[in-house]
C-alpha cells in the first residue's frame, strides 16, 4: 500500500514536470541543458571540496558528491532563506531544468523515502 502511494506520487510529479517541460519553448529547454553542462564544469573547475561529513551525508542521501556541490550553492542562495531545512532531493529537484535528472533525484527520492518508512514502521512493529 505504502509503494503504491509513493509511486502515484512519483507518476504525479512526473506528470507536472512533463507538462510543464511540454509547455516549455524548446529553444529554452536546449539553453537549460547547457547551462547544467557548464554548470558541471564550473563545479568542477571551482575546486569545492566536500568535508568527510559532508560526503558522507551525501553517500546517505545517496547522492554523488557534485549533487552535494549542488545543493550547497541552492541553498546558499535565496532558496535557503525561503526554505531553511529543505531535505538535499526536493532542493535539487525543485531547481533542477533537465528532466532526466529531475527523474534521477525523483527515483533516488522514492528509495530513500521508503526505507525510511520502513523503518519507521519495523519500529512500531517492534515496540
Amino acid at each position: 500500500m505504502i509503494r503504491k502511494t509513493l509511486l502515484a506520487s512519483l507518476l504525479v510529479s512526473v506528470v507536472t514536470a512533463d507538462i510543464a517541460i511540454a509547455q516549455t519553448p524548446t529553444d529554452t529547454r536546449s539553453m537549460g541543458n547547457v547551462s547544467s553542462q557548464a554548470q558541471s564544469s564550473l563545479d568542477q573547475k571551482s575546486g569545492m571540496q566536500l568535508t568527510d561529513e559532508e560526503r558522507s551525508l551525501a553517500k546517505q542521501w545517496m547522492l554523488k558528491e557534485s549533487d552535494w556541490i549542488k545543493y550547497k550553492k541552492i541553498m546558499s542562495g535565496p532558496r535557503g532563506i525561503w526554505s531553511p531545512g529543505l531535505d538535499p532531493l526536493t532542493a535539487l529537484g525543485v531547481s533542477e531544468t533537465d528532466p532526466a535528472e529531475r527523474e534521477r533525484y525523483a527515483m533516488i527520492w522514492m528509495k530513500v523515502e521508503s526505507r525510511r518508512m520502513e523503518l519507521e514502521l519495523a519500529s512500531k512493529w517492534n515496540a
